[in-house]
């Protein structure tokens, strides 16, 4: 198991590495249960909430480790974009979509 997917970390996903993979299945696996019974909007604000999660990760992660910056490439990185990239980008699309989910709720 840990071969394949040191392959699609390092081959099949160029720019990842397994460490960027662990941070993003740490961040949005347990949220994926919640999903199977949600409204739209509990969804967006489940995608906010995992973009949080990994920015936090990755961050806390870099200051563990005591990196000098939080571009180093040493970190967990998706497609050569560090984690707490991929987080803000969830972040804004849980945003996007919570807003969305509210202005198409029925006025009661």
């Amino acid at each position: 198991m840990l071969g394949f997917l040191n392959w699609l970390a390092g081959k099949a996903l160029m720019g990842t590495n397994l460490l960027g993979l662990v941070l993003f299945a740490a961040a949005f696996g347990p949220l994926a249960f919640a999903f199977q019974e949600s409204t739209k909007l509990v969804e967006a604000l489940l995608i906010g909430a995992g973009g949080c999660i990994c920015c936090l990760l990755d961050l806390c992660y870099r200051k563990a480790l005591k990196h000098e910056t939080f571009v180093e490439p040493t970190g967990p990185q998706i497609l050569y974009l560090p984690g707490w990239v991929i987080g803000g980008v969830w972040v804004v699309v849980g945003v996007v979509k919570t807003i969305i989910a509210m202005l198409d709720q029925p006025s009661g």
